[in-house]
């Protein structure tokens, strides 16, 4: 199975856009939430890695320690 973003939702031929897809044009709710729950743990991995990705590449910003200081 191809993993699509979620923008080539609608207009997908294979992936888990697709998967959704079909799974609510047959009205298969366990599919749908399936799909929802896989999409959401991606969607909250990338997001981790980005923060720990910002957290070492931008040291210019604020610190969260300092903020409360002020």
């Amino acid at each position: 199975m191809t993993i699509r973003f979620p923008g080539e939702y609608l207009g997908s031929s294979a992936g888990l856009g697709y998967l959704i897809a079909q799974a609510e044009g047959n009205f298969d709710a366990v599919d749908v939430f399936a799909g929802i729950i896989i999409l959401a743990m991606f969607v909250l991995i990338i997001d981790r890695i980005l923060d720990v990705l910002e957290g070492r590449l931008i040291k210019w910003g604020p610190n969260a320690a300092d903020e409360r200081a002020a």
